[in-house]
């Protein structure tokens, strides 16, 4: 049943994206497929910074979100690795408490070889996300995701 919940979450999501995401500020591209989603091409390990903001209320169970993540991502200079994208997952947490529980997730795709000999890719973007919860709570508690990092927010309900 989770699975199958899972799944048109993802699928609403993937629509939500491509008629929501054109007005958001994204340093780095962003896919809710989590097909796409492999043990070789995550880079959770190695997140320095992961922060998520509130930035604006937009009304309805919509509100505007910043997230910043930061880390490096390492492999052999002559299979060199670097950030593809950022798949983001979203669950309602009815057995964890929260409301919600966004995953973000740094994907890396093979650059080839390293440009500079190097074995590591550092990274530090800053995305926008929409996110959207029921209008009927209080307040939201949503918990975000980011490899072993992890930020709460409590977001206020619509007046």
């Amino acid at each position: 049943m989770k699975i199958v919940f899972g799944i048109i979450i993802t699928l609403a999501l993937s629509c939500c994206f491509y008629n929501c995401t054109s007005n958001l500020k994204l340093e780095v591209p962003v896919t809710f497929n989590s097909e796409v989603k492999t043990s070789d091409n995550t880079a959770n390990d190695s997140i320095g910074v992961f922060d998520v903001e509130l930035v604006k209320k937009e009304g309805n169970g919509k509100y505007l979100l910043s997230y910043h993540i930061t880390g490096s991502i390492t492999s052999n200079p002559d299979a060199y690795k670097k950030l593809d994208k950022i798949l983001i997952q979203e669950e309602v947490g009815i057995t964890s408490g929260f409301d919600k529980i966004v995953e973000m997730t740094p994907l890396s795709i093979d650059a080839g070889k390293s440009p500079n000999g190097s074995d590591e890719y550092r990274f530090d973007f800053k995305n926008e996300y929409e996110l959207r919860v029921p209008t009927n709570l209080e307040v939201a508690q949503v918990k975000f995701v980011c490899g072993n990092k992890a930020k709460i927010l409590i977001l206020p309900r619509d007046e």
